[in-house]
């Protein structure tokens, strides 16, 4: 139960966090296109987390 709280924890702090950028980038840049917004945050995330990851394999981390 406690390894689903992290997961949950983990994916709402994401969650919000995505949320709170498109919402600065949109007063920002009004005609930001926000699904193509999320979707590059999105795949940055999966980007950073690929490279901890592989680092931390490494030893280098």
């Amino acid at each position: 139960m406690e390894e689903i709280e992290k997961k949950a924890e983990f994916e709402a702090l994401k969650h919000t966090t995505f949320m709170a950028l498109t919402d600065i980038a949109k007063k920002i840049n009004a005609s930001l296109d926000m699904a193509e917004y999320l979707n590059m945050l999105q795949h940055n995330f999966d980007a950073e987390k690929n490279r901890i990851i592989n680092r931390t394999i490494r030893g280098e981390d």
